[in-house]
Formats: C-alpha cells, sequence, structure tokens
C-alpha cells in the first residue's frame, strides 16, 4: 500500500498534505484520522535528503557562472506532480464505500454510532474543498474490489444532504465513475434511489441496484435512467429482500425502453414478452440473462436479438424455452445457459435441442449448459435419454461446454463416444448429467479413451461401466507427447471402480495430470434408482 504523510486536522479542515489510503483504519468520531504512515525518523531523514538535493540543485551555474537551476528544478516539479498524480488515481480508482472520500470533508461534519454515519450540522460551500480532488479520481464502486469491507457506512439522511448540498457548478459528486453498485454506498434503502444519479456521470456504463425501499417519488429517477445516462451498457439488478410492489412492468417497460446502447442485461425479475420484444430492438444487446415465465405464440417467428451472443434463461419448463428459442433467427449466439424450476422429461428435452439445432447459428454456438433445481433420484419410469438425445447439437463443431447437470438417465454406448469426440474436438468440458451406471450405461473404459484423447478437455462427468478394464494398456497408451494435461477432474457419477491399479495404469497413460477421479464406493445393483443421500455416502 502506498503511504503517505498527513498532518493533523486543524480548525475541523483537513491539511493541505491530506492523502487518505483506502484501506486505513477510521475513526470518525475522532478528530484524528489514523493513517498507515513511515517511521517519523525515516521521514525526516528522507526530507533531508531532498532538501540537500534540490539545494545543491538550485547552486548549480554553467561555465559563464549563470545560474541554470529553473530548468532542472522545473522538471523535477513536474516529475514529482506526474507521480503523484498517477500513483493518486490508481490509489483512488477502487473503492467499496464513500467512507474514504468523506474524510476529505471537515472531522467535525460527521457522527458515527453503531457503524451509521450521521450529520452533525449542516454541510456549508467551503466543506467541499478537497471533496472534488479526490472524487473524481474514483472509477469504480463495487463489492468485487480486493479491499477490505467497510465498517461504517452512510446513514440515508447523510446521503440525502451529500446530494442536496452538491455545488451547483457540478455535473456530479464522483462524475468519472464508470460502474455503481448501489449497494455499496448506503445500508439503509428507503427513499435514496433518487440519490443514485448523483454518483453517477457521462462516463458510467455499468450499474447495479435492486429495488428494496423503493418509494413512489423514486419511479421516476428510475425510469429516466436510460434516458439520462444513454452511454449505459450494462444492467444488472439482483433480487431483493423483498421485491417492491411499486415496480410494476409498466416501469420496467419505461425504463428499458430508453436502453439503446444496452449490451448486457442481468435481470432477476420474470420479464413480460413486451419488455422482452423491447430488448429485442436493441442492436447491441450481446448478453441478457432474465426469468421467462409464458411462452410465446406459435404465430411470432421473429424478435431480433441481432447482436446477442450470450443467453441465460430462468424457466419453468423446456416448453417455455422451446416457444422463445423459435422467435430467434439464426443470432451469433455462443452460450446458451437454462435453468429450470421444474423437472424436466427426456421428450421435452429431445424438442429442445432439435429447436436449437434449426434456430441457432452451427458455426457460433460454443456452449450448452442445461441444469435444474432438482437433486432427487430417478424414477426408473422415467424413460433414458440415449444416443438420440444428444444427436441434434452434432452439428455445432465448435462446442467446447456440454453441461448437461439433470436427474435423468443417459444411456449410451461405445459408438456415442465416438461420435462425440469427432463432432466436438474443441470440447473441453462434458458433463452428462449425474446418473447412469445403474441405469445401464454402456460405455466401457475402452469406449471412453477416445474422449481422453481430446488434448483440450479438462472437466468431464460421465458414467461408464468400469466394472472391469477392456483394454490392454501398453497396446492403446497414446504418445506422451499427446497426453492429455488439461483434464485434472473426472467424475464416474454412480459407476463403482473394481480394479484400481488397471484404472491407474490408464489414467496415467492418457491423462497423467488428473489429480481427483470421483466414482462409487460400493457395488450398485443396475435395476434399482438411487437416493441422493445414497449418492452422497457412496460418493469418493
Amino acid at each position: 500500500m502506498y503511504r503517505f504523510p498527513m498532518r493533523q486536522m486543524r480548525n475541523g479542515c483537513a491539511g493541505d498534505d491530506i492523502r487518505v489510503p483506502v484501506a486505513a483504519p477510521v475513526d470518525l468520531s475522532d478528530t484524528t484520522v489514523l493513517v498507515v504512515a513511515d517511521d517519523e525518523q525515516r521521514r525526516s531523514h528522507l526530507t533531508e535528503i531532498l532538501s540537500t538535493i534540490t539545494e545543491e540543485l538550485a547552486a548549480d551555474v554553467d561555465t559563464n557562472g549563470l545560474n541554470t537551476s529553473w530548468g532542472t528544478l522545473a522538471n523535477l516539479a513536474t516529475t514529482c506532480n506526474l507521480l503523484s498524480e498517477t500513483s493518486l488515481n490508481s490509489l483512488w480508482k477502487f473503492q467499496n464505500s464513500l467512507v474514504p472520500v468523506l474524510l476529505t470533508m471537515p472531522s467535525d461534519l460527521w457522527d458515527v454510532n453503531n457503524g451509521i454515519i450521521r450529520l452533525r450540522r449542516t454541510i456549508r460551500p467551503s466543506d467541499w474543498s478537497r471533496f472534488e480532488v479526490y472524487a473524481r479520481r474514483i472509477q469504480y464502486f463495487s463489492d468485487e474490489v480486493s479491499i477490505p469491507p467497510p465498517t461504517v457506512y452512510l446513514h440515508r439522511e447523510a446521503l440525502q444532504a451529500l446530494a442536496c448540498a452538491k455545488p451547483r457548478a457540478w455535473p456530479s459528486l464522483c462524475s468519472e465513475v464508470r460502474i455503481l453498485n448501489w449497494a455499496t454506498l448506503h445500508v439503509d434503502h428507503s427513499g435514496i434511489f433518487r440519490c443514485m444519479p448523483f454518483f453517477m456521470g457521462e462516463h458510467t456504463t455499468k450499474i447495479i441496484f435492486d429495488f428494496q425501499g423503493l418509494q413512489m417519488q423514486d419511479i421516476g429517477t428510475f425510469q429516466s435512467l436510460l434516458f439520462d445516462f444513454p452511454i449505459i451498457q450494462s444492467v444488472t439488478i439482483p433480487v431483493g429482500d423483498d421485491d417492491d410492489p411499486l415496480m410494476t412492468p409498466d416501469a420496467l417497460l419505461q425504463f428499458f425502453t430508453h436502453g439503446k446502447s444496452l449490451q448486457k442485461i442481468t435481470v432477476d425479475l420474470s420479464l413480460p414478452r413486451d419488455i422482452i420484444k423491447v430488448l429485442a430492438s436493441a442492436i447491441h444487446l450481446r448478453h441478457a440473462e432474465f426469468l421467462l415465465e409464458e411462452p410465446f405464440p406459435s404465430s411470432l417467428t421473429s424478435l431480433g436479438f441481432q447482436a446477442l451472443q450470450v443467453l441465460v434463461l430462468h424457466c419453468p419448463s423446456p416448453m417455455i424455452v422451446t416457444s422463445f428459442l423459435r422467435t430467434l433467427s439464426n443470432p451469433p449466439l455462443k452460450a446458451l445457459a437454462v435453468k429450470f424450476t421444474e423437472r424436466i422429461m427426456v421428450p421435452e428435452l429431445l424438442k429442445l435441442f432439435h429447436v436449437v439445432r434449426v434456430n441457432l447459428s452451427h458455426k457460433h454456438l460454443e456452449r450448452v449448459v442445461i441444469t435444474t433445481l432438482f437433486e432427487h433420484s430417478v424414477p426408473n419410469r422415467v424413460p433414458f435419454c440415449d444416443e438420440g438425445a444428444i444427436a441434434p447439437l452434432m452439428c455445432f463443431p465448435n462446442l467446447t461446454h456440454i453441461d448437461l447437470d439433470f436427474a435423468l438417465r443417459f444411456r449410451i454406448g461405445n459408438k456415442t463416444v465416438q461420435d462425440i469426440a469427432r463432432a466436438w474436438p474443441l470440447l473441453q468440458v462434458l458433463r452428462l448429467g449425474g446418473y447412469g451406471w445403474q441405469n445401464g450405461s454402456q460405455i466401457t473404459p475402452s469406449g471412453v479413451l477416445p474422449l481422453l484423447r481430446l488434448p483440450h478437455l479438462r472437466t468431464l462427468s460421465i458414467a461408464i461401466d468400469a466394472s472391469s478394464i477392456d483394454c490392454d494398456i501398453e497396446t492403446v497408451s497414446p504418445n506422451p507427447d499427446v497426453a492429455n494435461n488439461n483434464l485434472e477432474m473426472w467424475d464416474l457419477q454412480d459407476s463403482p471402480l473394481v480394479d484400481y491399479g488397471s484404472m491407474a495404469a490408464l489414467l496415467s497413460a492418457f491423462i497423467p495430470r488428473i489429480n481427483r477421479l470421483m466414482y462409487w464406493q460400493e457395488t450398485v445393483v443396475r435395476s434399482t434408482g438411487v437416493s441422493s443421500a445414497d449418492a452422497k455416502r457412496n460418493r469418493k
């Protein structure tokens, strides 16, 4: 951490040399701000050395006896100033609290009680003299930065007072902010949403906020955010502790109507069709994540989403996803992720993958991730997934991630594994369900070798019949120069492992860097289902 000397605050005002490191221990109830500093004696010696150097420079003369020190001293002063400015810019660039910049204001302005900062008196124009010098250096208000979390927070009335007392000549209190996570600046949510624009500026491109404590007078501020700050490219609205009924579909529609520059939205809200249609017209939108709870009519053939590259949907059932994907016209989608809140069935999965094959770009798609919230055993009456389930995906040659993490039975054989290896040579992650062997996985150790030869594969979760090793290790061992050095974890799911020595030899030959192998400890009867509790107990 950079260390800067600091004079004690006098007469309620900060000294000229104040430098506030972001991680400095702070007690706003004291009149002295504690900052980590170098030893006093070392500072004294350093000052003497620098003073001697500048005095020698000031006495420098040329061969004619003329003093030439002014140019050298000017260059030295410019260099030191540049070092100071760039260091301060880096020091203040990332923040997760307003506390450091509040310390640039007079210490008698604040009071701290139980971790909450409140105003002691009215903010005066003179109180802002040092604020802008440091506030303009802040570019990121985020809880993702590597800074210790704050121990004190600004009360909502103090936050409102800051916004109201802002000098008229300033466009914003923090005009250079690029990313604003609104929740990092306050702890009391009630009635402060309207203050949010005072901490944004013409360079703000990403905002993160929720609707906790939203009041009627805040609705107008929310609806006009994307209009007032048209450069905003990313909006994240996480789920709050309580949903505010004031946030109606009409209010959301008005908000997104102005999002012509949006490139990414992550919204933990169920979006009606009218809002999705508006988002589809955003020509720069590349990443979209939202809740989808109502199907689209079959008569709607094309929505737009012409630039969409990443789509993450939270849905009750595959039928809703299928109806939505049918409205897409071959966008350059690279990643499709669907999180279901209900159990999915094999016929629904087949329809979903068929629509994916028809409506998504074969050249661009790289990731398919399908998950559910369920972790139950698989009933025997549920149909299993055979090679026909994943066959529609074979036409996507650039797939790198296939993650099908749900409680469906996969029953495929060695031939399907060979087809997978040929169809997806760039594969990095492959997960086919979480159950398989007890329901008839026909993949043998020799059959899985084409997957182990894929040079980029690093995560594998697939059930096999590992009751015996059906290949000669010496015969099938690959050239050491082409061994897979990326695969470090293989989940055999519910496959029991019997011949440990032969399996170890196989792994060392094909995937020498593997450090984790998960399998079943006890013998499993293929004809019986397995509970989640048994799975956790027997998994190694």
